[in-house]
């Protein structure tokens, strides 16, 4: 297993995606606001990808050690 981090910033949070290799599926864990009322969170998205569309663009990801994004496929369609 290959665990790979990406630092971002969500909202006023510095914080990162983690993104783990398995060879024949992939997790992502994803950061984003989650708001309760007039007041927002750090949260996560755990998801485990498995299609090889979404496990290349993973890939992708982790070799550029960036959010990346070609012209057909979206990180929320990933996460999805």
């Amino acid at each position: 297993m290959k665990t790979t981090t990406i630092d971002v910033k969500c909202g006023i949070y510095d914080t990162c995606y983690t993104i783990r290799d398995y060879g024949s599926k992939m997790t992502i864990k994803a950061p984003y606001i989650k708001w309760t009322n007039n007041s927002g969170n750090l949260n996560f998205a755990n998801r485990t990808i498995t299609t090889p569309r979404g496990m290349a663009y993973l890939r992708e990801m982790t070799a550029s050690g960036e959010l990346v994004t070609d012209d057909t496929t979206t990180i929320d369609e990933v996460l999805s």
